[in-house]
C-alpha cells in the first residue's frame, strides 16, 4: 500500500513544492553562491528551511487522503488480514454483530482518528509560522 499511495499522491506533493520553489527569489541562491556555497549547501541551508510550511501542508493533505481511503486499500488488499484501519472500520460497521453497538463503532472511529489529529497538531505550527512569516516585511 505504501507504493500505491506514493505513486498516487507524489504528484500532489511535487505540485505544492514546485510552485513554492518557483516563488523563492533567485537572489537568495545567488547570494549563497557568492559566499561559496555549493548546490547541496544551498538546498539544505536556504531552500529546505523555506519549504517547511509546504512540506507540512503536503504531509497533512496526503496523509488525510491516504488515511481515509477505503477504495484503493480494499481493492489492493482485498479486506483480508492485512487490511488498513478504515477497512476494519467498514467491516465492523457493516457486520450484523455490531448493528446496535454504536458505542463500539464510535470508539473505533475515535481511535482511528487519533494519529491524524497528532500529525495535524504537530504540523499546524509549521503551517501557521510559514503563513505569518511571509506576511511581515
Amino acid at each position: 500500500m505504501i507504493a500505491v499511495y506514493t505513486a498516487m499522491y507524489l504528484s500532489t506533493a511535487i505540485f505544492f513544492m514546485t510552485g513554492f520553489i518557483r516563488a523563492i527569489p533567485h537572489e537568495l541562491e545567488e547570494a549563497a553562491r557568492m559566499d561559496g556555497a555549493g548546490p547541496l549547501r544551498i538546498f539544505t541551508r536556504i531552500v529546505l528551511p523555506l519549504l517547511r510550511p509546504v512540506i507540512a501542508t503536503a504531509t497533512i493533505m496526503v496523509m488525510l487522503y491516504a488515511w481515509s481511503d477505503v477504495f484503493y486499500s480494499f481493492f489492493v488488499l482485498g479486506g483480508g488480514d492485512a487490511a488498513t484501519l478504515p477497512i476494519k472500520l467498514f467491516q465492523v460497521a457493516s457486520a450484523q454483530l455490531y448493528l446496535n453497538n454504536w458505542h463500539l463503532i464510535f470508539a473505533y472511529v475515535v481511535l482511528m482518528s487519533l494519529p491524524m489529529i497528532v500529525v495535524f497538531l504537530v504540523a499546524q505550527r509549521k503551517i501557521v509560522s510559514g503563513i505569518t512569516s511571509g506576511a511581515v516585511k
